[in-house]
């Protein structure tokens, strides 16, 4: 997928005199509704987007922010969004993982059945933004003419090598999470630093395996849990790179720090020395129609 399939240069606006993310929110919006098949009112979408962002900051870390709402209910054209790309003048607090203000915005607008869609946007964005002479080129082009031309080239120039089977500089990141209700969190969270793959996994922690099936220790029972054996959550994923990585490491981190709670989890990485898919290779349409049988909906 390339960002430059799915925005012109009317669709990006720099150096914008924007005060917070409120008017960031607004400003998105606006513009997003006066695209072509984006049949809303500005403030249904600016809805959507603050009750995403209610959820968790779209801030990503290093300045970037993407915003974005599956809250559209027109009827898009398949592989239709909105997407724009702001620069405001001044850089704007957006409550991001690593608190740094944002400088770099992409918003996102599409509907609820176009999940698939959805992620391969964000992770082209995403690789996009991890080029750090392109997020430079951002932050001084001229007009958004130049700009569009930046993102062709920087995509031309980046398009994926063939896949083999060396996996040089890639990581296994593996968390174990002690409650199951910061899962969605940290997938949405993960999937905006470019993350959209991996494994969840129901585990136990040692302890309470120990405490449940070992009559010796059936005190432990009675003052840990009452007898009932709880379970965690064991994610782990893929990174194709150190950049994507660091992100993905920074958002759980911050995730799990705003719980106010001790013992929340652990998180460690491995470096991969072999990574290839199994089975037959499939095309984009055959993969869409499989994630379609398992959800049991479009997606």
């Amino acid at each position: 997928m390339k960002v430059k399939d799915y925005i012109q240069p009317e669709n990006i606006f720099l150096d914008v005199a924007l005060s917070d993310k409120d008017a960031v929110l607004h400003f998105a919006a606006e513009r997003l509704a006066a695209q072509k098949g984006i049949t809303h009112q500005p403030e249904t979408i600016y809805q959507g987007l603050t009750a995403r962002e209610a959820i968790m900051s779209s801030g990503v870390g290093e300045g970037i922010g993407m915003p974005h709402t599956l809250k559209l209910e027109s009827e898009l054209k398949p592989k239709q969004m909105g997407l724009i790309l702001i620069r405001p003048s001044q850089p704007i607090d957006f409550d991001a993982i690593d608190d740094t203000p944002v400088d770099i915005i992409f918003v996102t607008a599409m509907t609820s059945d176009q999940g698939e869609l959805h992620l391969q946007i964000l992770a082209a964005i995403s690789r996009l933004c991890r080029n750090q002479d392109f997020c430079h080129a951002i932050r001084t082009a001229p007009d958004s003419r130049t700009l569009y031309q930046i993102i062709m080239q920087t995509e031309q120039e980046n398009d994926p090598e063939p896949a083999h089977k060396s996996s040089h500089n890639q990581y296994l990141l593996i968390v174990v999470i002690n409650n199951e209700d910061y899962i969605e969190e940290l997938v949405s969270g993960w999937l905006e630093c470019g993350i959209n793959g991996g494994t969840v996994i129901e585990s136990t922690d040692m302890i309470q395996l120990i405490s449940y099936n070992v009559p010796i220790f059936a005190g432990f029972r009675a003052l840990t849990n009452g007898g009932a054996m709880r379970h965690n959550k064991t994610i782990f994923t893929a990174v194709k790179d150190r950049w994507i990585l660091e992100k993905a490491v920074r958002f759980v981190e911050g995730l799990l720090k705003r719980s106010g709670k001790p013992h929340q989890g652990i998180y460690f990485v491995l470096p991969i020395i072999a990574l290839d898919r199994l089975g037959l290779e499939v095309d984009s349409k055959t993969h869409s129609e499989h994630i379609k049988t398992k959800l049991g909906r479009p997606c």
